[in-house]
């Protein structure tokens, strides 16, 4: 960067090519959001969120809004405070306002996917204290949707993982979060935005094969290996880039995921499936099977944030489809699910009635 410079004077009022593409697809998404009054862009430094940076503090400073580079410190490198404190540093030297915030991740497996909530819960965290409408970028680009695709399909995810990211989604506090840069730009266009404004930025030592986080094997993580081995590996074998058919079949998978969401939601706050003794056996019996399973999401919902797993999923729905005289399945957070049974007999005139009542209850254990 240039001190001193601001994001509007290095971009131009009329951009071509790449800085063109990538201000666009930021300016877009900005202009589509007038309600907020405050943007946050959580920064790493690196190409994506650092040319994601100052296209957004180029768009505010025309539309008048208020905006904010939040760069996350992890703290799992004793470098990463002084990384952190450069990266916020030359932002403000180019006008750009950026703060350093902590991140707390909790210890065991998983490092990226714990790095990953604690880097949520810091950027939620810091736009709390803002008393202004306020809405998070993040800046994820086609490259990183096709790497989710891949990581969810070999762990034989359902379709919801198969959708990849989504472009946006609101926290339970209602805070919203945009991907703008997910469904146009790549990863080369954001490292050549950087090369064309003379923009350095960070190559983090996590994302390459040698890099200091392993798995427990001592082996790369795996997304890591699935950018610099796998993917380039499917290139020449399929002779194209895998990555925009990757990112189509995101696309389509978002789509089917949301309508079949949708629709479980809406027979689910219907109230035809529910009374006061339970899930009433008969009436869920009759959805099919794709409602069925966002329907049993919905219902543990109501008492957990926990993810049921599909082994679990699946043997709920046995209570439905293939009742034996099973156990109550065992759910997560001292859960579990069982199937009641009691009959009721009405006269009409001369006649006596017998009536079956099923119903599964959710209840904690004893």
């Amino acid at each position: 960067m240039i001190p001193g410079v601001r994001a509007s004077e290095m971009i131009g009022a009329k951009p071509r090519g790449v800085l063109r593409e990538v201000s666009l697809c930021v300016g877009n998404l900005l202009c589509s959001e007038p309600s907020v009054d405050h943007w946050v862009v959580a920064c790493s430094g690196g190409a994506d969120s650092l040319a994601l940076t100052v296209a957004t503090a180029d768009w505010c400073h025309r539309l008048n809004k208020d905006f904010t580079a939040v760069i996350v410190d992890h703290q799992l490198r004793s470098e990463s405070a002084a990384e952190a404190a450069s990266v916020a540093a030359d932002l403000i030297a180019n006008k750009i306002p950026a703060v350093v915030v902590k991140a707390q991740v909790r210890a065991g497996q998983g490092i990226e996917a714990q790095a990953r909530e604690a880097r949520y819960q810091a950027l939620v965290d810091f736009c709390n204290t803002l008393n202004q409408p306020t809405a998070v970028l993040v800046g994820h680009t086609q490259d990183d949707q096709a790497e989710t695709v891949l990581l969810k399909l070999a762990r034989g995810a359902g379709m919801k993982a198969l959708a990849g990211m989504p472009q946006q989604w609101r926290n339970p506090q209602g805070i919203k979060f945009h991907r703008p840069f997910l469904a146009e730009i790549r990863r080369r266009q954001t490292e050549e935005f950087c090369n064309c404004l003379g923009l350095e930025y960070v190559q983090d030592p996590t994302n390459f094969l040698d890099g200091p986080w392993k798995t427990q094997a001592g082996q790369a993580l795996p997304r890591v290996a699935l950018r610099h081995q796998v993917l380039p590996q499917l290139k020449t074998a399929l002779g194209q880039d895998p990555i925009p058919a990757l990112n189509r079949v995101a696309s389509q998978a978002r789509e089917d995921e949301d309508f079949i969401f949708n629709f479980a939601l809406k027979r689910w706050e219907s109230g035809e499936l529910q009374d006061q003794w339970g899930v009433r056996v008969d009436a869920l019996e009759k959805e099919a099977k794709a409602v069925r399973m966002r329907i049993w999401k919905l219902i543990f919902a109501q008492h957990s944030h926990i993810q049921l797993t599909s082994r679990q999923l699946q043997e709920l729905d046995r209570l439905i489809t293939d009742w034996q005289g099973q156990k109550a399945v065992s759910l997560p957070g001292n859960w579990q699910a069982r199937r009641i049974r009691w009959e009721e007999k009405t006269k009409q005139g001369e006649k006596w009635y017998k009536t079956v009542h099923k119903r599964i209850l959710v209840e904690q254990k004893n």
